[in-house]
């Protein structure tokens, strides 16, 4: 065995006077709100198929640039009303996506709802993860999950640890939803 000089991959060195960081630091042009704005409106324009009906403007990764979020078309058809697909953000000269599939709550808290099927047994459960975003990294706050066929609630996906339905709605509560504030994208696309 030998002993590994373990290094921050950061402090790569990528030519003779510039490291990765640096490499990072130099595309992290800060631009500001007003100018972002315009940014997501030209990213929407040149969009070749628009499935997005809604947006709303609004730092929730909490790195001081607005972030872009989206609703679907299709979404009051099938009753989401205030459900938000994607979140977008302007770093390193381009737009990144962050979150997906989620409510805004309190504090910076996203409620992600997922439905998940057991293949072939029908076996369904709805999950509620609760996240908070950090720039690009998302922190696990609190999970529920209930278990239609045995009509019980867990906090993991596979029945390893059951709560009750006092302690779920317990969990719930701590993250209330807040007004999602979309309004229809014509209205930012045709801001002049």
């Amino acid at each position: 065995r030998i002993q590994l000089d373990w290094k921050p991959v950061m402090d790569y060195p990528i030519s003779e006077t510039q490291t990765l960081q640096d490499y990072f630091n130099e595309k992290d042009v800060r631009v500001t709100n007003e100018e972002v704005v315009e940014i997501y409106k030209k990213f929407l324009m040149d969009m070749k198929s628009m499935h997005y009906s809604h947006y709303r403007i609004l730092d929730i990764n909490g790195d001081g640039v607005d972030d872009l979020l989206l609703k679907g078309e299709n979404d009051a058809i099938m009753g989401n009303t205030d459900f938000y697909w994607l979140a977008l953000t302007y770093r390193y000269g381009t737009i990144e996506g962050f979150a997906s599939d989620f409510y805004l709550c309190e504090n910076g808290v996203l409620e992600c709802v997922e439905t998940r099927h057991a293949g072939g047994i029908g076996v369904e459960k709805d999950g509620h993860q609760f996240i908070r975003c950090t720039g690009f990294q998302q922190e696990i706050l609190d999970f529920v999950a209930y278990n239609k066929s045995t009509a019980s609630w867990q906090t993991d996906w596979w029945d390893e640890e059951p709560i009750s339905e006092e302690e779920a709605n317990t969990i719930l509560a701590k993250y209330p939803r807040i007004d999602q504030g979309m309004r229809p994208i014509s209205e930012l696309l045709n801001e002049t």
